[in-house]
Parts: C-alpha cells; sequence; structure tokens
C-alpha cells in the first residue's frame, strides 16, 4: 500500500517475497499506454493518425480501416476478438491470440468488427497488441527495449523484469514478469492530479496524454466481459 508515494504496508503470502517475480498480466496495458503517450508528445504519433496508415498491410476497404490510435488504449476499436480466457476455449478470441506464434498475421485475420469505431467501449485485449504493433513499426524498437529505456530505467527500477514473446517476435501486451518495488513506482507515474511522486522529468511521464487518459471513453459496450 502506498501513501504519497512511499510504502505504509506490505504483506506476501507464504512462499512469497518483495523479490519473487510475478506475472503482471493486464497492468502492462497501462505500461503500453504510457509509451504511447510519449511517442505522442515526440511527435511520433497523433491520436488522429489511422491504424492502417500505421500498418498498411491491415488494409481493408471496410469500416475497419477508419481505426485511429486514439480508439486503441480506449478499447473502442470493435475488432472482434472476445476476451476469451476460457480453457474450454482455447482457440477462439483472446486464448487463441495469446498462443500464436505469428501475432501480425494472427491480426491481419481477425479484421471483423462488432460495432463502429469510436462509438462504444468494450474490455479487449487485442487493442493493447495492436498499439505494441504500432510502436514497433514507428519507433524502430522492440516494446520491451521502449520499456527499459523510457520507464524502467528513467523511474529507477531496482528490479529486472521479463517480456512473452511470441516467435519469432514479441507480442504487444506481454504477462511481463518483476518484484513488487518496480510497480511501487509506476502506479504513482499515472496520479489523478498534482506532482507525481515520481519526477517527471526522469521517467517523462506524458502530461497531456496522462490527462486525456483521466477522462471516461465511449459509452462501454453491456456485452464486455469486463
Amino acid at each position: 500500500m502506498l501513501r504519497d508515494g512511499k510504502v505504509t504496508y506490505e504483506w506476501y503470502g507464504d512462499g512469497f517475497t518483495a523479490d519473487t517475480r510475478m506475472p503482471s498480466w493486464s497492468v502492462a496495458k497501462s505500461v503500453a499506454s504510457l509509451l504511447v503517450g510519449q511517442a505522442i508528445e515526440r511527435g511520433k504519433l497523433h491520436e488522429s493518425d489511422r491504424l492502417v496508415d500505421l500498418l498498411p498491410e491491415l488494409r481493408s476497404k471496410g469500416t475497419y480501416d477508419s481505426i485511429t490510435v486514439r480508439d486503441l488504449p480506449d478499447m473502442s476499436s470493435g475488432i472482434d476478438v472476445d476476451e476469451n480466457h476460457s480453457p474450454w476455449r482455447p482457440f477462439t478470441g483472446t486464448a487463441r491470440m495469446m498462443l500464436t506464434g505469428d501475432l501480425r498475421t494472427f491480426v491481419k485475420y481477425h479484421r471483423d468488427l462488432t460495432y463502429t469505431p469510436g462509438s462504444r467501449a468494450s474490455y479487449r485485449s487485442v487493442d493493447t497488441m495492436m498499439l505494441g504493433l504500432i510502436l514497433m513499426r514507428v519507433e524502430k524498437k522492440t516494446p520491451a527495449g521502449l520499456v527499459g529505456q523510457n520507464i524502467w530505467k528513467p523511474m529507477g527500477a531496482t528490479h529486472t523484469a521479463t517480456w512473452n514473446l511470441d516467435r519469432p517476435q514479441e507480442i504487444g501486451h506481454p504477462p511481463g514478469h518483476a518484484g513488487s518495488p518496480p510497480d511501487r513506482h509506476l502506479g504513482p507515474l499515472r496520479p489523478s492530479g498534482g506532482t507525481p511522486p515520481v519526477a517527471t522529468a526522469r521517467t517523462s511521464r506524458p502530461s497531456a496524454f496522462t490527462a486525456k487518459t483521466s477522462t471516461w471513453p465511449p459509452t462501454p459496450d453491456p456485452s464486455s466481459s469486463k
């Protein structure tokens, strides 16, 4: 538990310590959003950029082509990849996406939509995967390299972390692994207001994009699993 950027309470179950590496899973979505915000502030990306202009191999000549960078952090792209984590349906939706050894081919064959991009929002990991592919294209670096360079080292993380791969390239939304101390630094990078406990100059916290992510996205889709 943190208060004013300092640990006020911590507890670990049997067999776990502050140094135990644990999968971060969807915490990586926030990390991906921070990387996108940094790219926007450096002028490498714009929220109005179309997905297919950045990844032209995905052009469909349909409504899919209207998806923008803005839609992806908001999870309002409408891409029809169900947020399925059921062990009984391992070859559909997100479960299938996490098993793929070729993410680029997977997204190319999943360009159907469940609604018009930007019209509403539904929790979908595929949107963060798309952000990872965009970052690799515009930054010419892997997401792991960007995290290490722009977030992990600047924020003073004392533990190393791992990054899951899809063969032969990285997946965009990894269940990364790290001990708890780095997460103590990561959380305060996205405060609700005021000065962040971790120095902005060191971490390059994108101020405008952080403010934007504090606002509500389009009306959530009632059929969303989360």
